[in-house]
């Protein structure tokens, strides 16, 4: 029997806080002169080499291809400078904006003083002092004794800057530094909770790795070798369908293969496999077939994208009986008005 996990609406309720920030520093134009010349042997050739000031001192690190361009996607070219070794020079608001989120790594979150060997890496016992990870207090609905069914269903709070876990693998400035400018999606130097989860990726992902992290937590290791089905539903627009259902009759259908109700998009994650099993490229898919086979439908598809198929149908069934009913009645509204005007004609 699958254990049935549900993150409700609630479960993702501190979705919009901020559990990272941090501020601009004064705009200034830089050029090019300023900034030193020579290579760094420390990185590889093909690495993006990108420097900015930060107090006054010049700092060196290491973006890949993704931060890189959604910088340049997000501010004015002449923020880009090209220097002679084959490194990037950052001016004004770009070089803001990076150096805001480097001091937020270097200060807020500890890197400085975690990074007790000074090799620019997080390693061993010094994840014990960086405050790189996020930490929510819930109230779920743990019925795993009884009916196998886990309900992620309350968020009370969520703090950021919390004390990081020790990893097997180093952990570097870059690559914080990376993920800090991926994750800061709208460039408003705040990470939200929901854009932690999403690591630069979509809502969906995040959604996801929020409720996995959660449930990894909760679940005993024997629970965790068994089938899970985790129905991933932050606007409540799956469970919305089950008004009325029992527990029991909810998780059967879950364990079902088909779809009822008329439930378009259901994600639902194997964690032994971490695989979803609907991803947006194929809902995307499903809405262009439905909009080709229903083209007079397209506003009502557009505005529900979660609609299906055999929804559509039945619209598409009442729409037609609606229009015989209304022909129908027209032709008896013809029928009587004839009518009446033949007896005026007798009585005439």
């Amino acid at each position: 029997m699958a254990i049935l996990i549900n993150s409700t609406s609630s479960f993702y309720a501190t979705k919009n806080e901020a559990v990272f920030k941090t501020f601009a520093s004064k705009l200034r134009l830089r050029e090019a002169s300023e900034f030193s010349q020579d290579s760094i042997s420390s990185y590889k050739k093909d690495d993006n080499i990108v420097k900015f000031f930060s107090d006054e001192k010049e700092i060196s690190v290491r973006l890949n291809d993704e931060s890189l361009e959604l910088l340049r996607k997000n501010f004015a070219e002449h923020n880009f400078l090209n220097l002679k070794d084959g490194s990037i020079a950052l001016s004004s608001a770009a070089a803001s904006f990076v150096e805001a989120w480097y001091k937020d790594i270097m200060q807020n979150r500890n890197f400085l003083d975690a990074d007790l060997n000074k090799d620019k890496k997080i390693d061993g016992k010094e994840f014990l002092l960086l405050k790189n990870s996020v930490k929510d207090k819930t109230n779920n609905q743990n019925l795993l004794d009884k009916m196998e069914i886990l309900v992620l269903r309350e968020a009370v709070s969520t703090q950021g800057y919390m004390q990081s876990k020790m990893e097997q693998n180093p952990l570097s400035l870059d690559s914080l530094l990376n993920e800090a400018i991926k994750s800061d999606k709208n460039f408003d130097l705040k990470i939200s909770r929901l854009e932690h989860s999403a690591k630069g990726g979509s809502d969906l992902e995040g959604y996801t790795r929020w409720a996995k992290e959660a449930v990894d937590e909760i679940l005993s290791e024997e629970q965790k070798k068994k089938s899970i089905k985790l129905v991933i539903d932050p606007d409540d627009k799956i469970f919305s369908n089950f008004n009325g259902f029992s527990t029991q009759s909810i998780k059967d259908y879950f364990e079902n293969p088909f779809k009822k109700f008329g439930i378009q998009s259901i994600d639902i994650i194997n964690l032994s496999k971490a695989k979803l099993r609907l991803k947006d490229k194929e809902l995307d898919e499903d809405l262009q077939r439905l909009l080709k086979e229903f083209p007079h439908l397209k506003a009502l598809i557009e505005n529900n994208p979660n609609i299906s198929k055999e929804s559509l149908e039945k619209i598409e069934k009442q729409n037609k009986m609606l229009t015989v009913y209304r022909e129908n009645e027209k032709e008896n509204l013809s029928l009587k008005f004839s009518k009446s005007i033949f007896k005026k004609d007798i009585l005439a």
